[in-house]
């Protein structure tokens, strides 16, 4: 689903030397839906909020990606440490169960339009010690599907849980204004925030173990290309060409 990104992302300044992947999950029959079509795991019902989920999917589908991960390095000499994985809905929450349950220290994960995996039980998914990678949470404002709210009260809730800072935004966010603080609103700056992303302290800031929710007015339940451009200002902090 992220495909309609490649462009965006493979043209944004500093992200030259970065390999995009884009799996596809598999076919199977969605209870929710009556249907057969691409789903990471079963949805049980649409209700996000009160669902009973499919955790034997989540670990199916967290294997996968790990695979992919590890084929990355044994092939490609990619170390986990310089992989970031994320996606849209569904996909994004797949991508935190493996970023969670991972014993591979990844580099970051994005959330767009998503939501938190099995969220009873994050402490008990955790599968390794501190630090966690960083997490990017870009929302829209007019999301009908996960209202606004339910989706921002969880991402305090796991940066809670994993025991990390919480910053929230408003896209486009610049980097060199980000706070270290806990729960404070920044406002994003006019200025190309890709013109901003070698200042010291805003890669100091997004490369920390945080949650950062980033809010977009006029978006619903996909992406748009100022929550794309966010998304590769915060690959080009976590991403660097040059890196020790």
């Amino acid at each position: 689903m992220l495909g309609p990104a490649t462009i965006l992302l493979d043209d944004t300044r500093g992200l030259e030397h970065v390999k995009f992947i884009f799996p596809t999950a598999h076919v199977m029959k969605v209870t929710g839906a009556k249907a057969f079509m691409n789903s990471w795991q079963d949805c049980f019902s649409f209700n996000y909020e009160t669902r009973e989920e499919d955790e034997q999917g989540f670990r199916v589908s967290a294997s996968l990606i790990d695979d992919i991960i590890a084929r990355e390095e044994r092939e490609h000499w990619i170390p986990p440490n310089r992989v970031v994985i994320g996606g849209i809905s569904q996909g994004s929450s797949t991508a935190l169960y493996t970023a969670l349950t991972s014993t591979r220290p990844l580099a970051g994960v994005f959330i767009l339009a998503g939501y938190i995996p099995l969220r009873g039980k994050i402490k008990q998914l955790i599968s390794r010690p501190p630090p966690l990678p960083p997490i990017f949470w870009g929302h829209g404002r007019l999301d009908d599907r996960l209202e606004i709210d339910f989706s921002l009260d969880t991402a305090r809730t796991l940066a809670s849980d994993l025991g990390v800072p919480f910053t929230k935004h408003v896209g486009r966010f610049s980097p060199n204004i980000m706070p270290m603080s806990t729960d404070g609103e920044t406002r994003g700056s006019t200025e190309d925030s890709l013109t901003l992303i070698d200042e010291d302290r805003g890669v100091a800031v997004l490369k920390q173990p945080s949650v950062h929710f980033v809010t977009y007015e006029q978006l619903g339940h996909w992406m748009n290309e100022v929550e794309l451009l966010d998304l590769g200002a915060w690959f080009c902090a976590l991403l660097p060409k040059d890196f020790e």
